[in-house]
């Protein structure tokens, strides 16, 4: 992960409508609003821009993240994560993006950001602000599931909400705990300690987040079950995400 200065602003055929395409998970909007910082730049030729470099870069991160996935067996699954560092330094993010970034990524390119960022420790308000989106989520993830028309398609979703839930379901009790792990294992292990009642769909999601299925069974488990019960309980204990 690069974590230096972000890049000089992309050159445009139109003078005047540059834009960085250092563009966030936020989406399409984060990055005309980078665009839009430049005053000179708001033209129906900057919206064209930023359009074809957002759809442009994320083509090839997905081909790169394919290749990846392809050629090395230590890996699997490539996910590639391009932020700014407005973004990830924005009260928003300071305990979500920024904490990933900070404890558990090794710069590679140029200056850590980690001076830039807090001291983290496993508080109530690091538990809110990184994984107190849940219950945002659940729409999109029924969503997906609507457009999961073949097994591939269904075993990534599955993989993407089992590692979720899992995650969010040891931020619950991290505060408690006192410590972190990113281990998913110990993870729904440390979890049921602290709610037995859902330990073992708890440890069904661990598997499940290696070994992802498309059987309507399993989705079904996540997606109907343990994830509405997750969210509520989350909220109840530390709020949501602002």
């Amino acid at each position: 992960m690069t974590t230096g200065s972000s890049p000089e602003p992309t050159a445009s055929p139109w003078p005047g409508t540059e834009v960085n395409t250092t563009c966030p998970q936020g989406g399409f909007a984060w990055a005309l609003r980078q665009a839009f910082d430049d005053q000179a730049a708001k033209s129906p030729a900057t919206i064209a821009v930023a359009l074809y470099i957002w759809i442009r870069t994320h083509q090839r991160l997905g081909a790169l993240e394919t290749e990846l996935d392809r050629r090395f067996c230590q890996i699997n699954g490539a996910g590639i994560l391009l932020h700014s560092i407005l973004f990830l330094t924005s009260p928003a993010e300071r305990h979500d993006g920024g904490f990933f970034l900070a404890c558990l990524c090794t710069p590679l390119l140029g200056p850590g950001l980690a001076q830039h960022l807090p001291r983290y420790r496993p508080t109530s308000l690091l538990a809110r602000q990184s994984n107190g989106d849940l219950e945002q989520l659940l729409p999109r993830w029924h969503h997906r599931l609507a457009l999961a028309h073949t097994p591939e398609q269904r075993r990534h979703l599955c993989r993407t909400i089992a590692r979720r839930l899992v995650r969010t379901g040891f931020t619950l009790i991290m505060p408690t705990w006192k410590g972190w792990t990113s281990d998913l294992d110990e993870s729904a292990h440390l979890f049921a300690t602290h709610h037995p009642e859902r330990a073992e769909q708890m440890h069904t999601a661990a598997h499940l987040a290696h070994h992802p299925s498309h059987e309507p069974a399993d989705l079904n488990l996540l997606l109907h079950d343990l994830a509405p019960w997750l969210a509520h309980t989350y909220t109840a204990a530390h709020g949501t995400k602002t």
